[in-house]
């Protein structure tokens, strides 16, 4: 999570999800050598489908591993336990129901789709995924004017190669195969327009007042409480506060009551702007801090908290409550 607050990680982190996108469209491909396969299949018994399950994961890390590097990298960025636990919980189940029922039915197994065109357009449809994923790690490195037509543009062409473009030269299809591919295509479309009808959607927010040297003893000298957000260009995590916590209407609401000071640490070249994000642990952010009419830290964040507890802390300080509490 400290990795990816940083523009090198965010950036390496893109590399690996580009690698993994052109494994899926076929630049490249992992594959163990069939004579081993082979070696390390032929046992029998408790110890043989150890080996069999171990060489099947080996198999299968292909196709499945892009997905959940990238699932990996998504949890590490948003630093949530419960999330993470449940996700590859999930995982693990989509990945294991269908063998424990093709087990259990033997006589499906015969009945289960061969390899073919549709196995390549699925693992493409991944790799389409894979995309969207690393469009949601270099947000913080693009214009919002820029990214939004960006964003639509990569969904019309992925419902248009999905729905028309992919497996052209391998038609014909089957009539069952090319209503999925349509549907997908139109799935695909719907989502994209309306992802950007949200994100041009005009959000309460709170407003901001960039730090200037003196900003924030002015308004302890005039026992003003102040709400002092940390963030970054480069800083993936500030968006999640952005689009939740400080766009939520009770929050926006309390905010107009405190001093609201944004201290951009993109970069911490100069004296008093470094100095400052030592003083308050910031210089990795985010960090979000409620100083009390005196300037003493009522609380302080760095994952986002629930809105509603944020806006109590907000109307604590503005009504003068004071205390020292820190939470995280």
């Amino acid at each position: 999570g400290l990795v990816l607050q940083h523009p090198a990680g965010v950036l390496a982190v893109v590399a690996v999800l580009a690698v993994m996108m052109a494994s899926t469209f076929g630049a490249f491909d992992i594959r163990l050598p069939s004579g081993a396969m082979g070696r390390l299949g032929a046992r029998r018994g408790p110890a043989g489908a150890l080996v069999m399950g171990m060489v099947m994961g080996l198999v299968a890390s292909p196709c499945v591993g892009p997905f959940l590097i990238a699932l990996i990298t998504f949890v590490a960025a948003r630093g949530d336990a419960v999330l993470g636990a449940a996700s590859f919980f999930v995982t693990g189940l989509g990945l294991g129901l269908p063998y424990v029922f093709l087990g259990t039915f033997t006589g499906l197994v015969n009945r289960f789709p061969r390899g073919g065109g549709w196995l390549i357009w699925t693992k493409r449809l991944m790799g389409l995924a894979l995309g969207g994923l690393i469009l949601y790690f270099v947000r913080p490195f693009m214009a919002e004017e820029f990214f939004r037509p960006l964003v639509l543009g990569v969904f019309i062409f992925a419902a248009a190669y999905l729905a028309l473009l992919e497996g052209w030269s391998r038609r014909p299809f089957t009539r069952r195969f090319r209503a999925v591919r349509l549907a997908t295509g139109a799935a695909v479309l719907a989502a994209g327009i309306l992802v950007y009808a949200d994100a041009v959607r005009e959000r309460p927010a709170v407003r901001w007042t960039a730090w200037q040297p003196g900003a924030l003893e002015a308004a302890q000298a005039e026992a003003q409480p102040v709400l002092l957000y940390f963030g970054a260009d480069w800083c993936i995590a500030c968006r999640e506060w952005e689009a939740t916590v400080f766009a939520h209407p009770a929050v926006v609401a309390e905010s107009g009551k405190l001093a609201r000071i944004y201290v951009d640490v993109t970069r911490l070249e100069d004296g008093p702007r470094k100095a400052l994000a030592g003083r308050y642990r910031a210089a990795d952010p985010p960090v979000v801090i409620v100083l009390d009419r005196r300037g003493a830290v009522l609380k302080a964040w760095r994952s986002p908290p629930d809105a509603a507890a944020f806006a109590g802390a907000l109307r604590q300080a503005a009504g003068g409550a004071g205390g020292n509490t820190a939470g995280r």
